[in-house]
């Protein structure tokens, strides 16, 4: 949307947007097809022959299959993003990474840049918030089925049943299917 309200003017009909390219470089195939290139469209779903007329693709580009591309610039860029070497013949790979190796130095620019997380990162940190959550929430479960058998076990006088299961999880959890808990 952003690049559409850009690119028109206000009350522009979207017959007059240029053909458009957003290209992701991934250093991984997240789609599952084995390509080194994907070009999605925008279709429509429930009539796949209608034309929309909006020229808009993404490119995703798969930096590990680098080398299943014919030579030239996108090979060489892929192998770059791959292995992060340019070759040094390449003026723009050369210079991709100079200002790599520059922006890297900067602690400012890195510490202004740390929003900017990518998809693997974003999962790994909502996989390790809700690790977290679980276990808090299996701490509460655990604490509330303790308290409810040593109430029961002090209710039926078992007190030396209450003292053995505090160091034996094993008798614990017997103690707990008896009680139903």
């Amino acid at each position: 949307a952003s690049l559409d309200v850009a690119t028109l003017g206000k009350g522009s009909d979207y017959d007059r947007l240029p053909r458009t390219y957003v290209v992701f470089i991934c250093t991984n195939d997240f789609l599952g097809t084995g390509l080194p290139v994907n070009t999605l469209q925008i279709s429509c779903i429930e009539q796949p022959s209608f034309d929309c007329g909006h020229d808009f693709r993404w490119v995703i580009l798969d930096a590990s299959k680098w080398s299943s591309l014919e030579s030239g610039p996108l090979q060489r860029l892929l192998q770059f993003v791959d292995t992060g070497t340019a070759p040094h013949d390449d003026l723009l790979l050369s210079l991709i990474s100079r200002e790599m190796a520059a922006a890297n130095a900067d602690a400012a620019w890195k510490e202004e840049m740390m929003p900017f997380l990518t998809l693997e990162e974003d999962a790994k940190i909502q996989a390790r918030i809700s690790y977290e959550d679980g276990r808090a929430e299996g701490r509460a479960e655990g604490q509330q089925r303790m308290g409810a058998l040593i109430q029961r076990l002090l209710a039926d006088g078992r007190t030396e049943d209450l003292e053995a299961a505090a160091s034996d999880p094993a008798l614990c959890s017997r103690l707990c299917e008896e009680y139903g808990l």
